[in-house]
């Protein structure tokens, strides 16, 4: 292939594979690694006392915020909650952190009369588009307890808060995360899991909403998070589709009428 035509078809390759910068609304999601915003804290608490940002509808119930480490196996009811004197999951080996960034994770008792909702307002999102939340899932079970036992969430992203009494058409807009098995022999929480589901906005502000599931109840099967994340989902903006079909069609043109002349030179 002589040096022109490689230029003339480079060329309109180039203008198929072009996109048009289109500027994007961001979205906000508020501290997904779930760090207190409570001055110095540095041990375990219930979610209510942690000031993480995020909202749960029962401070009363088994969720909390706990430091990457051994700290889940020391009492996770440091601060606020009930008056457990010592509540912790079963373990002896330290959990890492998912990403390598997040220093902090969310405990959550999957048991409907322990557990309840976690959730927060995503803003910067646009009607009818289709976003993905990512997050990293682990399992544990409460200390004390033995027997098998299974967690995952339920993830909401809608404009009301996603609950155990959650029916309907809004249950059905739901999804349930891959599930973990914590078996009986478990020396400590299961490895991080990392999680993508995909959910179209309902308007330019959902609720993203985090329910622990686990079973069976009375064992307590603990569902782990951290690491949560919401952005666009990708997809090939229809300029780009347009333009690589033109631009294509148009080397493919060129390459065989320079080839033709070519043979007839």
């Amino acid at each position: 292939m002589n040096t022109t035509l490689k230029t003339a078809i480079g060329g309109l390759s180039a203008i198929g594979l072009c996109t048009i910068s289109l500027s994007a609304q961001a979205v906000t999601l508020v501290n997904g690694n779930f760090t207190p915003g409570t001055a110095g804290q540095t041990s375990s608490s219930f979610f209510n006392a942690a000031n993480t940002g995020w909202s749960t509808t029962d401070n009363s119930k088994l969720n909390f915020v706990v430091p990457i480490g051994l700290e889940y196996t020391d009492n996770l009811n440091v601060a606020g909650g009930r008056p457990d004197p010592n509540l912790q999951l079963r373990g002896t080996a330290p959990i890492a952190s998912p990403d390598g960034v997040a220093t902090w994770f969310v405990a959550a008792d999957g048991d409907p009369g322990f557990g309840a909702p976690i959730y927060q307002s995503v803003s910067g999102l646009t009607a009818g588009k289709q976003y993905d939340v990512t997050f990293y899932q682990a399992a544990g079970q409460q200390s004390g307890f033995t027997g098998p036992t299974t967690e995952r969430w339920r993830v909401g992203f809608d404009t009301s808060i996603l609950t155990y009494a959650t029916t309907g058409a809004q249950l059905a807009k739901t999804q349930l995360s891959a599930i973990n098995i914590f078996p009986d022999t478990a020396t400590r929480v299961t490895d991080w899991q990392k999680q993508t589901l995909t959910f179209t906005a309902n308007t330019t502000s959902d609720i993203l909403t985090f329910l622990a599931v686990g079973t069976p109840d009375g064992r307590p099967p603990f569902s782990l998070l951290s690491g949560v994340s919401v952005s666009p989902t990708a997809v090939p903006e229809p300029f780009t589709i347009i333009g690589t079909i033109v631009g294509g069609t148009a080397a493919l043109r060129l390459r065989k009428k320079l080839t033709k002349s070519t043979k007839n030179a």
